[in-house]
């Protein structure tokens, strides 16, 4: 039988074939994952930033965390100028992954990376 997909947050129910969460971070505001995929296949996601100012000048990345090994970044495309409220990066992965690798959305401004990296864990 094919596994089936699960990805979790630490504390969180686990859900089939996607995942999302998010972190506080400055501004007020929140930096969010969110994952697709299929068995231990990720697809795409996309990391969400949200804050009432303006977001200028940002990237964002899915960073696959794996035990003991270098971390592999899977790059969105960068946005120059600002938006307000909200900023969407959509990333495209297309990886199979090991059960337990865990996958981070990292959002960057103006080059900085910002204070809030919320994860998902891959799961069988």
């Amino acid at each position: 039988t094919a596994a089936a997909v699960a990805f979790s947050l630490a504390t969180a129910p686990q859900a089939a074939a996607s995942a999302g969460g998010c972190t506080a971070s400055t501004g007020p505001g929140y930096v969010c994952v969110n994952v697709d995929g299929s068995g231990l296949r990720v697809n795409k996601g996309n990391v969400v930033r949200t804050k009432p100012d303006g977001i200028c000048n940002y990237r964002a990345a899915l960073v696959a965390k794996f035990p003991g090994k270098a971390d592999t970044y899977y790059w969105g495309s960068y946005h120059n100028g600002c938006v307000y409220g909200r900023a969407y990066v959509d990333v495209t992965v297309q990886w199979t992954f090991a059960d337990g690798v865990r996958i981070c959305g990292y959002f960057y401004e103006g080059g900085n990376l910002q204070p809030g990296q919320p994860c998902v864990t891959v799961r069988r």
